[in-house]
């Protein structure tokens, strides 16, 4: 059996692993008003979108397959799946 480390972990320990997550979290936001006060964030918008690993020649990039807002998961899936059939030149 692998010792990982969980067994050793008593009340003491997880209440500075609290405290460290908490740190930690809080470092994060004060970050996050600093760049929002910076300007260079600029509101609270995030923009979500379908995408599909597309592999051609050796090179691997993101191909943008439309909002999650005007489509579900399945057109998605669909749209790539035609893709897919495209590039290897199958058709349906």
């Amino acid at each position: 059996m692998v010792d990982t480390g969980w067994s050793k972990l008593t009340s003491r320990g997880l209440g500075t692993l609290k405290k460290r997550l908490r740190e930690r979290r809080e470092g994060a936001q004060a970050e996050a008003s600093a760049l929002q006060s910076s300007g260079r964030v600029r509101g609270e918008y995030l923009n979500v979108f379908w995408v599909k690993k597309e592999t051609k020649k050796g090179k691997t990039r993101n191909v943008y397959l439309g909002s999650c807002k005007k489509m579900s998961r399945e057109e998605a899936l669909d749209r790539a799946r035609k893709r897919k059939r495209e590039g290897l030149g199958i058709e349906k």
